[in-house]
């Protein structure tokens, strides 16, 4: 899909793409997959929060490891979007900690960082991820790894 007239809203506060910003409180609100994104750059992830969102995806903002962990047995997520380099935990041990517990094991995790080298790819595949997407990606690219998980 093409995005001739994306506008990018910015949103304050973790859950503003489940419709608890007023900003968006009349747009039409995703009836998609639940995604996790797990991005301490702000712009970055409420731009690609933005873009899920018109994808149809509800999509919940973290912008550091250690309270994706307690909100992953919160929440049902389908799908998990995480950056290696958070500022209170590597993206890496947060991916080895739910893949090795039994409630989030199955949930598939997209690593996606701008370490672009193949012995990260490995270390990423090592920690459980399911996928890899260095920095700076195509958002097509994805996109189609998110069909692939969720199918």
């Amino acid at each position: 899909m093409y995005y001739p007239d994306l506008k990018i809203t910015c949103f304050m506060e973790v859950g503003a793409f489940r419709g608890n910003d007023p900003e968006i409180a009349g747009q039409d609100k995703p009836t998609g997959p639940t995604i996790l994104l797990v991005e301490d750059n702000r712009t970055l992830s409420m731009l690609t929060a933005d873009l899920l969102h018109q994808e149809g995806f509800t999509v919940d903002l973290l912008y550091e490891g250690r309270p994706a962990l307690e909100q992953v047995r919160r929440v049902q997520y389908r799908l998990i979007l995480m950056n290696v380099n958070l500022p209170d935990v590597n993206g890496l041990d947060v991916t080895r900690q739910l893949k090795a517990d039994p409630l989030t094991c199955t949930i598939p995790i997209i690593i996606v960082t701008a370490q672009a080298m193949q012995v990260d790819r490995e270390r990423s595949r090592q920690a459980g991820a399911d996928a890899y997407l260095s920095k700076p990606y195509d958002v097509y690219d994805l996109f189609e790894l998110i069909r692939q998980l969720l199918a």
